[in-house]
C-alpha cells in the first residue's frame, strides 16, 4: 500500500529532482512503513513527517545527491551524543530514488520572532556550543559549495540568470573577492535561521535542518552568514525575513562573547554580503523582479 501524498507546484520540483519519475509515496515506503504523512515542506530537500504503524512519528528527509552527507550524518550523530539539541539520527542516509534519505526522530517545537534581542542572543550563544562540540571531518563541503560565482540554486525554481540580478551578481562578485583564509575550518549549520529552531517556552529545544546543512568552513563564514538569516522564517509574520545590519552586528558580538575570541570583521561582512546576494537572487524569481528583504538589504550595504 503506497503512501498518500498531497503535492503542489514546489514540491513537484523538488521530487522531480530527487525522485526522477517514481512514486513519491511508494519510493517512501520502501524505507519506512509509514501509514501517514502529517507534514510535509520543500526547499534544498524534502522534508516529511511521517506517523508510522507502529504510532510513532519520524522525520524523513529526501535530499538531492551532494558530498559530504555521510559526514554530516556523522556530526550530527556526535552533537546528539554530546547533548547538543538535534534529532537523534535513526536512519541513512540510505538511496532514494535519484537522492537519498535520513530519518530522525520527530521532535516537536514552536517557532519564534528572533528578533527579540533576547532570543537572537539565545540563538547566538547556541551557534558557539555548535562549533565547539562538533568534529570537523574533511569530508563536509564548503557552504554554499560553488564552481562559479554561485552555487546550484537549492530549489529548481530559482533561475539565477535573470538579466535584472546583474547588480547582484557584482555585488556578490566583489564580496568574494578575498584572498583565501589562512584560518581553520569549523564545523558548523548553513541555514542558521529561525525557521529551523524549535522552541519550549523561552529555549531553544532542538536544531533542525540535518545533515545537509552541515558544513565545513571558516568561523567568520560560519558565523557571518549567519547573523544575516537568524530571523528567516516564512512560517510566521515576521518583517524584516533578513536581520538589520544593528542586529547582525550584536549577533556577532554575542558569539564573540560567548567564544572569547574576535572574529576577523572583515571576512564576516564579505561572508554577509555574499549570502545577502545569494538570497537575494532567489528572491528575484520567487517576486518576479519586484524588490523584497533581501534585495532591500543588500543595496543597504553598497
Amino acid at each position: 500500500m503506497n503512501l498518500r501524498l498531497e503535492l503542489d507546484e514546489w514540491d513537484r520540483l523538488s521530487a522531480l529532482a530527487i525522485f526522477g519519475e517514481r512514486d513519491v509515496g511508494h519510493a517512501l515506503s520502501q524505507i519506512v512503513d509509514a501509514e501517514e504523512c502529517f507534514f510535509l515542506a520543500s526547499s534544498a530537500g524534502m522534508l516529511f513527517g511521517l506517523r508510522l504503524r507502529d504510532g510513532s512519528r519520524v522525520a524523513l528527509k529526501a535530499l538531492r545527491p551532494r558530498p559530504g552527507l555521510r559526514e554530516g550524518r556523522d556530526v550530527q550523530q556526535a552533537l546528539w551524543a554530546r547533548g547538543f539539541p538535534c534529532p537523534r539520527p535513526i536512519l541513512g542516509p540510505v538511496k532514494l530514488g535519484d537522492g537519498y534519505a535520513a530519518v530522525d526522530q520527530w521532535v516537536d517545537g514552536e517557532q519564534r520572532d528572533l528578533h527579540e534581542p533576547r532570543r537572537r542572543r539565545a540563538a547566538a550563544e547556541l551557534l558557539a556550543e555548535l562549533v565547539a562540540l562538533a568534529p570537523r571531518p574533511k569530508g563536509l563541503p564548503r557552504v554554499l559549495e560553488r564552481t562559479g560565482l554561485f552555487p546550484e540554486p537549492h530549489h529548481p525554481r530559482f533561475d539565477f540568470g535573470r538579466p535584472d540580478g546583474l547588480w547582484i551578481d557584482e555585488v556578490a562578485a566583489r564580496a568574494s573577492s578575498l584572498p583565501a583564509a589562512s584560518t581553520e575550518f569549523v564545523a558548523g549549520h548553513s541555514d542558521w535561521g529561525a525557521r529551523h529552531f524549535g522552541w519550549i517556552d523561552e529555549r531553544i529545544a532542538i536544531v533542525y535542518d540535518w545533515p545537509d546543512s552541515v558544513a565545513l568552513d571558516t568561523e567568520e563564514t560560519i558565523v557571518g552568514q549567519a547573523s544575516v538569516v537568524f530571523p528567516s522564517t516564512w512560517d510566521l509574520p515576521v518583517e524584516p525575513k533578513v536581520a538589520t545590519p544593528e542586529e547582525s552586528e550584536a549577533f556577532v558580538a554575542e558569539y564573540e562573547e560567548a567564544v572569547g575570541r574576535q572574529l576577523d570583521r572583515s571576512r564576516v561582512a564579505a561572508a554577509q554580503t555574499y549570502l545577502l546576494a545569494y538570497c537575494a537572487r532567489c528572491e528575484l524569481s520567487d517576486l518576479d523582479g519586484a524588490e523584497g528583504n533581501f534585495q532591500a538589504a543588500l543595496r543597504e550595504r553598497l
